[in-house]
Order: C-alpha cells, then structure tokens, then sequence
C-alpha cells in the first residue's frame, strides 16, 4: 500500500513549527465566576441592645482580581437561635429598600450569617442581644468566621521559632458592650487540668488535651450574663500560624504532624486585599518577585499505571537525544495525620495556577486572555498514561494518567475536618483549570473528609485504591472535569497466552492467543487496520470482530467482584463539573497499548519519525464500590453548550486537520469543522438521550450525576440512595463510540490505495486512532430525571447554611 499523503499529513506539525503559525480551534464557555469572599468589619462576636431599633448590616462581595463579575451578585442575611439551628425567636432580618437589618426580639444569642444570593459563599458570627451590658470573649487571632464546624480546636503544642515544639498558649481579648459600667471581672476556669489562665496578660496555657473552657464574669449575673469560651484540645496537635509552621507540619517532616490551623493561607493577590490578623500567603514571598516553591512541594513517583512512562524512559537510556518522561507527582501539601482547619482557607493559587498569559480567539472570533504556562511553573499538567506520538511533540492523542495535587492525604485512618481547600482562583473560565492538578487526593485506608468545602481544580477530589474513604457534610465545586474521580491503582494484563475465540471479517471463527492474533500481518491486525482505514463492506460482521479483540483484552472473569477501593459519601454537595460530577474511572486499553496494532497506524508514526512506540502497556484496572446516601445533592446543572469533556484527552488531530485545508487548500465541504466533539463525540450521543431541563428563558441544561468510563472494562459499582434523589429517578444512557466508528467514509475496500485517499477519509483515519487506544467499551452517563430537581427557574445552587445546621445536629 501507498503511504505519502497520510505521511504528508502527519508531517504538518513540523512545517507549521516552521512558519510559526499557530491555530486556536476551541470554544470559549464563559461561566458566571462567584465571588471569592465577603468583606465586612464584625469581629467573631458582637452585641446589640434588646431595644425597638433595627440595626443596619454592612458587608460587600470579593471578587477575583481582574475578574469582575458578569452581573454582581447581591447579598442576603439570615438568622437563627444558637440554642436552635431552626429557631428565630431572639432576633429577625429585615430588608428594606435592599438594605438589610438586624432587629432583636428578646435577649440571648444567635448567629447572623451573610453570603451571595446562591448561598454557596458565607460569612457568619455570633451576636449577643442584652439589655443592660455583655461581656465578650474572643482570640486576639480572629476566627475565619468561615466554619463549618461549631467546635473550635486548638492543638495542644507551638512551634517556637526554631519550629521546635512546645506547650501551646494563645491570647485572648475581652471586651464589654452596654450602658453599665463592668468592672472586676472575675475569671473562672472550668477545666484547670487541661488549660491555665493568666488574667493580667489574658493568655491561656494549654496543658494537656481534651474539652476546655473557662468563664468570666461579674458579680450580678443576672444583670450580665456570663460568658463561656469553650474549644478543643486535639491531642499531639499543632497549632499553624505561617507557612513555614505548615511546611514544619506536612512536607518537611518524615513521619508528619496532626495540624490545627490558626490561620488561612492565600494567594499574594488576595493578601494584598485585606489587613486582618488572620491571614498569611500561602509561600514564602519576597516582594515583586514570584515565589519559588522548588524546594518546598513533595514529590513522589506516581502510584498509577506508569507501563508507557518506564518503557519510553528505557528507551531514551539508549537513545539520549531524546527527552525522558518524569513519573514523578507534586503535592502542594502532604498530610500524613489528622488536619484540622478551623474554616480557615488555603489557596494554593501562586503554586498552581500559570504565571503567564496569552491573547487567544477562539472559532467563533472571541478573544480572550488566557493563563499559560511559564518555563519555571511547577504545575504542568497531568502525567501521560499513554501517547498516540512522541509526548513531547504533538501527538496525535494523548490519555491522560495521575495530576499534581494540592493536597496529599497520605496514610491510614486520617481525618481532615472544616478546611476551605482550593487549588487557585480561576476567573471565569473552565478551561483555566486545565494545568492546576486535583485539589485533593487520597492515598490510603479509613479517611475522612468532612465539613470541608473543596474547590477549583481540574479534579475536585480523587481516590484511588483507598479502601473506606469517607466524605460527610462537605461541598466539592468547580472541576474541570469530575468534582470526585475515584478508581483503583491496581490493574492486571491481559494474558496474552490465554486462547480465545476471534470473529474473521467474513465471519468465520477462529481460535487463538491474543499474542498470535494481533501479530503484525496476522488476522486481528488485518482487521483493524481495515477498521482504521474503512476498507470494509459488513459493519456488523466488523463489529463483531472488533469486539471479539476487545473482549479478550477485558476478560473480565480476572477481575470481577474483586474491589480495590470503596469510598461513602453522605451529606455532601456537588456543584458545577465541566462533565459530571462524579467519575467512575477505568484505564484505557486499546489494542494498539498491548502490540501496537493495527500495523498501518505503525507504520504511519513511523513515517512521522516517531522513535519508539511501546507496547505492552495497557491492562484492566480493578472495579471499586461508592455508596451515596443521606442529603447529598448534585447542584450540577450546565448549559448543553457548556459540557465539555476538553479535559479527558489531549488532542492535536484538529490541528493537523485544520492546517492540512490551509497549506493544501483543500475546501472540501464533507471534512467540516474537527473538534474534540468530534474526535470524542461523547456529547453528540448524549445530547439526544440524557434528561435535559429547560428554564424560563429557554436555556437548555443537563445534570449528570455520574459517569462511567468507558474504553476499557469498567466494573465498578454505586449504590445512589439520597433523601430526595434515588436511583430509579435517573436515567442511564450507554454511549457506544464504536457504532459513530463504524459509520465513517473509509476508502473504497477494492483499491486500496493510500496515496489517493482525500482528506476526508484521511481524517476518519485519525478519529479512529482514537479508539484503538481507548479500546471499545462503551461510556455510561447517569443523569438526573426527576422533574425540578433543584432547579427552579434555573440552576439552584448549594446552600452553605445547610452544612452549617447539620454539623451543628450532630
């Protein structure tokens, strides 16, 4: 068979380096960016006199640094009795004219809290109505005032300036509100075994761990009520006050510390916007100059399938003119024990996000600057699992295996409690999340995640093959891809010497070894490279033999009910994925991982003067189980435009085909336009089968819960059991890439002539290089078809308040 045109065309990419023409074919989907924070001058708690008057509440929204919002969104105050999440009977908000007010109803105490419209970003403190004066006590250090969790921690130890340990000490301030005039106050601690007071500097002296408080007082507690200051003392816990203090805690120490923030830790753009005590940059920052995290993050060579890695690696060892391949992850933050955030937040935007810009149009002329990487930016992307060309020079595809992480829970019987965790601040751009890593990734048995809101990267969470995961009460928003990816590390390989039964294209069956059948020249290579080229006649019998190959390399009888990772999800809220919000993940495994087949598609990366091409890579990864129940609530709906599954895989056939039109001038009406869409056509299936929303004006929205991976075997289960969303109110849609394949213009099967192929058809070639890496699984989507399901006249989004009132049930 002739071969120029094709290698022709795969030899774009080096022209196009040539010329330094550069093509942009995506579509930029705008997504209406929250704000990032609420500012307003409360301390954690205040005071207002039992009197006939309403009192005026002030605060305004945060935004992203150069992102203002495509329409502000307001605020809106709530109240409720601190002796009764549902109770209202010591205060009311009113709103008049869109001002808000505080009026008290009777004396005692109650939390007002103060977030956006959506009710997905809050503040909140504590205020005491009295009638002749009150006492008020509270750490110098202020709270986040951002806390899922009613309990405050301490932990029993400080570092000293040699991050040293010691017995921990904070300050404290008291204050009295009202007419009267208080003096002598009296100090009463409640707890003298596990804390100490010193009145005269107002410090407490913590001694040992477990429930402490103390009281101060006047002598007519009847005129003014007494207040309590009661915390947690978490044993062997740390108290963290500045990066290095963290650092001390997690990265640099071998075995690992229980942390208890006292602090949140933000980007250098954010700091620079407030001037409370309680916040401190996430890096050691110098002014001007960008922070260096080279020595600081933790690096570990990655616990995935890294088969395609090591085999290019040792290649190179041979072949040193070419580039290796790194196997190595970084992690931000590595949690070896407990971690207790407080609510306090943790932006790790100056390590992840890139450093750089572009101005960039994308195919229907909009213009935009996006992020882009810098030579010395740490977070680059996710590792590859496999490449369809060389990783470094614009393969023609490219899956994707485990990401840099913004925090590593890494151990047994860990609990991470009431942490505000985000991997940057992303503007109003899904795609920006592209290069970010996972905000958080576990890596181990018996953890839990609870009352934590993670957010911003282009996984939310991912766990793989950790046995007992646990994620209560919490909220996961904005992911690139999936808010939860959970999968399984381990994999087994096909047995290559195992016969199977295989189907020829003329139907015959024939029995062989999978190694035998798909050698080069023999009958399985025969057949997928007249699937690749389209030089068939019979989709059906083609199907049939297709499918034979794959189910040999998924012989599922390996790996059936065999569970490598479980994970419970309860109480938990998922908002705004790029896909769905849950993923349940598989490895890839096309013929073309295990031997390179079918051989035309060698022979082409050959042509392209591709080095080496590994095999042997591919296998099937272990099923796991993940049981959701309670009040989880998927506030995952998405405009149809906005489902984008960019993320999944990296794709370069646009860009060969598109400058192929130009350079050739080739204007055939039958190539039309490639995007990932096409090369993947996953939404085209499902826009004309999954349970769509329309709201009032006549967008069109969809919300899938989770998805299954497809391409390889895929035997994971989930048990979907929630308070207001069972099962049986979604709807499955199986997505059979293999039958799009099957349909695509091939070349006429009696002239099979490769130097007279058009482009069209040569186009179809590439598509269909995408399946014989993937393999030919189909996808799954489970989407939501419960009419008004958490949507009104649009989306609903989660309600902080609710996670708040239920860690307080507890």
């Amino acid at each position: 068979m002739k071969k120029k045109n094709l290698i022709i065309l795969l030899l774009i990419p080096f022209v196009i380096t040539l010329v330094g023409v550069i093509t942009i074919n995506t579509t930029f989907n705008f997504i209406e960016n929250d704000m990032i924070g609420i500012d307003w001058s409360y301390d954690e708690i205040e005071g207002i006199k039992l009197e006939d008057k309403l009192h005026k509440l002030v605060a305004s929204p945060i935004y992203e640094q150069g992102y203002p919002p495509l329409k502000e969104e307001a605020l809106v105050w709530s109240v409720y009795d601190s002796d009764n999440p549902e109770g209202n009977k010591y205060a009311k908000i009113v709103n008049e004219n869109d001002n808000w007010y505080l009026q008290p109803l009777q004396i005692g105490e109650v939390k007002v809290t103060c977030s956006n419209k959506k009710g997905n970003i809050f503040k909140t403190m504590t205020v005491i109505i009295f009638k002749e004066g009150a006492i008020v006590v509270q750490s110098k250090i202020k709270a986040s005032q951002n806390n899922i969790d009613p309990n405050i921690y301490y932990g029993e130890y400080d570092f000293d300036k040699s991050l040293n340990k010691q017995k921990a000490t904070f300050e404290f301030e008291v204050k009295t509100i009202g007419d009267l005039q208080i003096n002598d106050l009296q100090y009463v601690n409640n707890t003298p075994d596990i804390i100490e007071i010193d009145e005269a500097n107002k410090i407490v002296k913590i001694k040992t761990s477990g429930d402490a408080s103390f009281t101060v007082k006047t002598n007519n507690d009847e005129m003014v009520k007494p207040m309590t200051y009661s915390f947690k003392v978490v044993k062997d816990g740390v108290n963290v006050y500045d990066y290095n203090q963290l650092l001390a805690c997690t990265n640099k120490s071998t075995n690992g510390e229980i942390v208890v923030l006292r602090k949140s830790f933000e980007s250098v753009n954010n700091l620079n916007n407030t001037t409370d005590n309680n916040v401190v940059c996430f890096g050691n920052y110098t002014d001007g100059k960008k922070i260096d995290f080279t020595s600081d993050v933790y690096s570990f060579e990655t616990t995935y399938n890294q088969d395609y890695i090591k085999a290019w690696n040792e290649f190179v060892n041979s072949n040193p003119s070419y580039k290796k391949i790194s196997n190595r992850v970084l992690a931000g933050i590595r949690v070896q024990k407990d971690f207790y955030g407080n609510g306090y937040t943790i932006n790790l935007h100056n390590l992840t996000f890139p450093s750089s810009t572009m101005d960039v149009v994308d195919s229907n002329g909009n213009k935009t600057t996006i992020p882009a990487l810098s030579k010395d930016d740490l977070y680059r992307g996710p590792l590859p699992f496999y490449s369809l060309g060389e990783h470094d020079n614009m393969p023609l595809i490219e899956a994707f295996g485990q990401d840099n992480v913004g925090m590593y829970v890494d151990g047994s019987n860990i609990l991470i409690n009431d942490v505000n965790l985000k991997n940057c601040d992303f503007g109003n751009l899904m795609s920006n999340l592209d290069y970010v890593g996972t905000v958080l990734e576990t890596n181990g048995n018996n953890i839990t995640i609870k009352n934590s809101r993670l957010s911003n990267g282009k996984q939310v969470v991912r766990s793989f093959s950790s046995t007992n995961v646990s994620i209560l009460n919490s909220m996961l928003s904005n992911a690139r891809n999936f808010l939860l990816t959970i999968g399984s590390n381990d994999y087994i390989k096909a047995d290559l010497l195992k016969e199977y039964e295989f189907t020829l294209l003329n139907g015959e069956k024939i029995t062989s070894t999978i190694n035998n059948y798909l050698m080069k020249s023999n009958a399985g290579d025969d057949t997928l490279n007249a699937f690749v080229i389209g030089s068939f006649t019979d989709k059906e019998k083609m199907r049939k033999a297709i499918l034979d190959i794959q189910n040999a390399l998924n012989d599922e009888s390996f790996i059936k009910d065999i569970y490598k990772g479980s994970m419970n999800i309860k109480d938990t809220m998922f908002y705004r994925s790029g896909i769905a919000s849950i993923g349940m993940d598989t490895m890839f495994n096309g013929p073309f991982l295990e031997s390179s087949t079918p051989s035309v598609v060698n022979m082409l990366l050959t042509g392209l003067n591709v080095p080496y091409i590994p095999n042997h890579v591919g296998g099937m990864s272990y099923p796991v189980e993940l049981n959701i129940t309670g009040k989880t609530k998927f506030y995952d709906y998405k405009e149809w435009n906005n489902l984008d599954i960019t993320g999944l895989i990296n794709e370069n056939i646009s860009s060969f085909v598109d400058d192929a039109k130009e350079i050739f001038g080739v204007t055939d009406a039958n190539i039309g336009d490639i995007s990932i869409d096409t090369i993947f056509p996953i939404k085209s299936f499902l826009k004309s089968s999954v349970v769509t929303t329309t709201s009032s004006d006549g967008k069109v929205y969809v919300n899938i819960p989770i998805a299954y991976y497809g391409g390889g075997a895929n035997l994971s289960k989930v048990t979907f059991d929630t308070e207001d969303l069972k099962y049986d109110s979604c709807k499955l849609t199986v997505v059979d890439l293999l039958d799009k394949y099957l349909s695509l213009k091939g070349i006429d099967p009696s002239n099979v002539d490769l130097d007279k192929l058009d482009l069209a058809v040569i186009k179809n070639v590439m598509l269909k290089c995408v399946t014989i890496v993937t393999g030919y699984e189909p996808f799954k989507f489970i989407s939501v078809n419960k009419q008004g399901y958490l949507f009104d006249e649009g989306p609903r989004a989660p309600q902080a308040l609710e996670l708040i009132k239920n860690a307080q049930g507890e």
